[in-house]
C-alpha cells in the first residue's frame, strides 16, 4: 500500500485535491462578501481615481481600514479597470491561498523526508476548516495576510535548510515582514519572528558561524526599520495621525497584556481555550496541544532539525498570540485567527509522523498506524467544522448586498424622491453604503470618522455638538447596539431637529440593557418643509 503514493497520479492528486476541497467549500459564498469589505474597496476606487485616501471623493482623508496594503491591491484593479465586486476579490483571494497550499506543502515535504500523504492530511484539514474558508474568501484582507505570514516562514526556513547563507534572506524577510505590519495593525508582531528564531540560534553550539547570524540580523532590522519608518512618516504627514483611525474607534492591545497574555492569565487563557476548541472541538481542546508539547519534546530531544522546529512552533505561537490580545471581534468565528490555522494543522502532521515513525520500522505497519490516525482526525475536523460552515452558508454575517439594499439603496430613493441634490446620512454599516451612496456619508460606527472616534462612548457633550452642529445630517439611521452607544435620545436637539420616517422599539436594547429605546431612520425637519406629502407617500410605502 504505501507503494502507492510512488505513483506521479497519486502524487498529483494528493498535492491538489487539499486546494480543490478549500474552493469547493467556498463556492457557497461566492455571492458572499462581508459588509466591511466595502470600506476597503471604497478607499480602493478613490484612490484609483485620484482622489486620495479617502472615504468618499471630497471627505477630508481619515485612515478608516485596516488593511492598508490589501487597499492598495485593490486600487491597482480599479486603476486598470478590471476590478469586479465579487470576482476581483474572489480570485484574488484564490490565488493567495494556492500558493499558501503550495508554501505549506513544501515545507511538509522537507520536515517528513517528502512525506506526501502528511502534507496532505494537514491541508486536507486547513482545507476544511470553518473560519479559514469564510474569512479567506470574505473580501477582507484575511488571504494576503495568512499568504504574506507562511512566505515569511517559508523564506526563513528556506534560510535555516541552505545553513544561513542565503544574503537575500535578510532582505527579504524585512520586506515580507513590513508587508505583513502593512496588511494589518497587530501584523507589527511578526517582525520579532525572524530576529527572535535567529537570537536563539546564536546560542547552538553547532557549525554555522556566530558572525554570519549578527550580520544577517543587522540587515534584517535596518531594512524593516527603513520600511515601517518611512510608512509611519507617511501615515503621520498624510493623516496627521501614527496611528489608523481604527484604533481609536476600537481600541487596540497595548504593551501591558504581554506577559498576563504569555503566563495565561484570564481572560487570555479562555480566548486560547475557544481558538482551540475551534480546531479540537470541546472534548480535546486542551488534550490535543498537551499531546503535542509531549511529542515537540520527544523531537528535540533527538537534536535533528530543531532550529526549523524552532521556527515552526515560533510561528504557531506567535499566531495565537495575535489572536489573544485583539478585542472581541463581533463578526464571530475567530476572523483574527487566519494564520493560525495552517500552523496548528502542519505543526499536529509534523510532530505526529515523526513520532509515530519512532515506533516501528514496518512501513505497512507505519502506513496503517498513520492512516487509522488520519482518519480519526479528519472526522474530527468535519465534525468540528460541518455545522458551523452549514450555518454560516446558511445565514453569513453582514452581507455587502444586504446592507446596500437596506441603506445605501434606500436612501438614495428617499433623497432622489425629495429631489435633494446635497444630503448626507449618518449611520453604521458603511461599507455597501460607501461603494453605492450618493449621499455624503458620516460613520456612527467611527472607522472613517476622527471626531465620532474620540467622541463617541467617550465625550458624548462633543458628539452631540459634532452630530447636531457641524454634521446635522440629512438623514440618521440606528438600531441595536448602535442606538444605546449613540442614545442621541438624550440630547434634546435630536427630537427638535429629527421626525421618524419609521421607527420601532429596539427589543435587543431591551433585552440587554433593560432599557426602552427607539431605532429607526429618521429625516431633518427643515429638510422636508414643503415636502410633507412626499415624506407621507414614503411612510406609506414603508408599510
Amino acid at each position: 500500500m504505501p507503494n502507492l503514493l510512488n505513483n506521479r497520479l497519486i502524487k498529483i492528486s494528493l498535492t491538489v485535491l487539499p486546494f480543490v476541497m478549500y474552493f469547493l467549500l467556498t463556492l457557497p459564498l461566492f455571492d458572499w462578501l462581508i459588509d466591511d469589505a466595502g470600506i476597503s474597496f471604497a478607499y480602493a476606487r478613490s484612490f484609483a481615481h485620484g482622489h486620495g485616501l479617502t472615504a468618499q471623493p471630497g471627505s477630508p482623508p481619515v485612515e478608516g481600514y485596516s488593511n492598508f496594503l490589501w487597499v492598495l491591491v485593490m486600487a491597482f484593479f480599479f486603476f486598470v479597470k478590471l476590478f469586479h465586486l465579487y470576482i476581483t476579490p474572489k480570485i484574488v483571494s484564490l490565488i493567495l491561498i494556492a500558493v499558501t497550499f503550495y508554501l505549506l506543502h513544501k515545507s511538509v515535504l522537507y520536515f517528513t523526508g517528502r512525506n506526501i500523504f502528511v502534507s496532505f492530511v494537514a491541508l486536507i484539514s486547513l482545507a476544511l476548516n470553518a473560519s479559514f474558508i469564510i474569512w479567506t474568501c470574505s473580501g477582507l484582507e484575511n488571504a494576503l495576510y495568512a499568504t504574506l505570514i507562511v512566505l515569511l516562514f517559508y523564506v526563513q526556513l528556506n534560510f535555516i535548510k541552505n545553513h544561513y547563507k542565503l544574503k537575500y534572506t535578510p532582505y527579504l524577510a524585512a520586506v515580507i515582514s513590513a508587508a505583513i505590519a502593512l496588511t494589518r495593525p497587530d501584523g507589527i508582531v511578526y517582525a520579532a519572528v525572524f530576529p527572535a528564531t535567529m537570537l536563539i540560534s546564536l546560542f547552538a553550539r553547532d557549525k554555522y558561524t556566530i558572525p554570519d547570524k549578527i550580520a544577517a540580523l543587522i540587515k534584517y532590522a535596518v531594512v524593516f526599520l527603513i520600511l515601517w519608518f518611512a510608512f509611519l512618516l507617511f501615515r503621520h504627514l498624510y493623516f496627521g495621525d501614527i496611528y489608523p483611525n481604527t484604533y481609536h474607534a476600537k481600541g487596540g492591545p497595548g504593551i501591558d497584556v504581554i506577559i498576563p497574555t504569555l503566563t495565561l492569565q484570564e481572560p487570555y487563557l479562555t480566548r486560547l481555550g475557544q481558538l482551540l476548541q475551534g480546531v479540537f472541538g470541546t472534548k480535546l481542546k486542551f488534550l490535543i496541544p498537551c499531546g503535542m508539547i509531549v511529542m515537540a519534546t520527544s523531537f528535540y530531544s533527538e537534536r535533528k532539525m530543531w532550529r526549523e522546529l524552532t521556527l515552526l512552533l515560533t510561528m504557531l505561537t506567535t499566531t495565537a498570540f495575535v489572536f489573544m490580545v485583539m478585542p472581541d471581534d463581533w463578526m464571530g468565528e475567530f476572523r483574527f485567527a487566519t494564520p493560525f490555522f495552517p500552523f496548528i494543522y502542519i505543526s499536529l502532521a509534523i510532530l505526529l509522523a515523526h513520532n509515530l515513525r519512532k515506533l516501528t520500522n514496518n512501513h505497512k505497519t507505519l502506513f496503517g498506524v498513520g492512516l487509522t490516525v488520519s482518519v480519526l482526525f479528519l472526522a474530527l475536523c468535519i465534525n468540528v467544522n460541518k455545522p458551523r460552515l452549514t450555518k454560516f452558508y446558511k445565514n453569513p454575517v453582514v452581507a455587502f448586498e444586504n446592507v446596500a439594499n437596506s441603506y445605501a439603496h434606500k436612501f438614495n430613493s428617499y433623497a432622489e424622491q425629495l429631489e435633494l441634490e446635497e444630503a448626507s446620512i449618518l449611520l453604521p454599516d458603511i461599507g455597501a453604503t460607501l461603494y453605492y451612496s450618493n449621499l455624503r456619508v458620516y460613520d456612527l460606527a467611527a472607522l472613517t470618522d476622527k471626531t465620532i472616534a474620540r467622541t463617541l462612548r467617550k465625550n458624548m457633550p462633543a458628539f452631540y455638538n459634532y452630530i447636531f452642529e457641524v454634521c446635522h445630517p440629512t438623514f440618521i439611521h440606528t438600531h441595536g447596539n448602535w442606538t444605546y452607544a449613540a442614545r442621541l435620545d438624550d440630547d434634546e436637539r435630536f427630537r427638535r431637529d429629527y421626525v421618524p420616517i419609521s421607527e420601532y422599539r429596539d427589543k435587543w436594547i431591551e433585552s440587554k440593557t433593560g432599557r426602552i429605546m427607539m431605532s429607526g431612520d429618521f429625516i431633518r425637519k427643515d429638510v422636508i418643509a414643503g415636502r410633507e406629502d412626499i415624506l407621507d407617500l414614503i411612510r406609506n410605502n414603508k408599510k
